[in-house]
């Protein structure tokens, strides 16, 4: 018989089901990237001393209050690298213990 749509070879639908499909994906895509381009910003706002929220920190604490506002800045990056790691630990001591 006679169709009035073009259809693709590949999947035998209809060519505009296929865009319809393929501009899915590509939101699908752009979102995904959007999220993990989110939580690598927020992770690297962490007043961890490598990390820019570190940095913004020393150097506030700096102007601040001098070079005891540099030893404050580390003890806070160790503190909340501390945190940070021993919640990664602990999440994966927890999932053991639960399988």
């Amino acid at each position: 018989g006679v169709k009035n749509y073009i259809v693709y070879k590949g999947t035998n639908k209809p060519v505009s089901e296929n865009i319809i499909t393929i501009i899915n994906y590509s939101f699908a895509i752009i979102q995904w990237v959007a999220f993990l381009s989110l939580g690598v910003a927020i992770a690297n706002m962490l007043p961890i001393i490598p990390l820019d929220g570190g940095l913004i920190i020393k150097e506030i604490l700096k102007k601040k209050l001098g070079k005891k506002g540099e030893e404050l800045s580390k003890l806070i990056s160790s503190i909340f690298l501390i945190l940070l790691l021993s919640s990664l630990f602990l999440s994966s001591l927890t999932l053991r213990v639960v399988s």
